[in-house]
């Protein structure tokens, strides 16, 4: 869902470029080689890949969560809430020392 949610908001403000990394190596298989009709998301995941032939340069890439903290830290947000979607115009503060970081190229050992 974050990544169709992400793709479209995008889509939306008018990038016409976009490099998108996931941590789940299982999501990116199920939207680049296939998926059953009858998987959970297929729906989702068939936007995805309509989403992936209009007119605009999409990359989709593996990164390891150690590699990508400040996307571990919001997952973990997001799952601790209700909340379907929230947009920020600017990085929460606890985000921000994490974004830095991983501008570094800091690697965060799983706890």
């Amino acid at each position: 869902m974050t990544i169709y949610h992400g793709l479209k908001i995008a889509r939306n403000l008018g990038f016409s470029s976009i490099l998108c990394y996931s941590d789940s190596q299982t999501v990116l298989d199920l939207i680049l080689k296939g998926h059953s009709i009858y998987h959970c998301y297929a729906v989702v995941i068939t936007n995805i890949q309509d989403m992936l032939k209009l007119n605009w340069d999409i990359t989709l890439s593996h990164s390891l969560r150690e590699g990508n903290f400040s996307a571990d830290w919001l997952a973990k947000l997001g799952s601790a809430n209700d909340i379907k979607i929230k947009i920020w115009e600017s990085p929460p503060e606890a985000l921000k020392s994490i974004l830095l970081s991983d501008a570094l190229r800091v690697l965060h050992p799983r706890a």
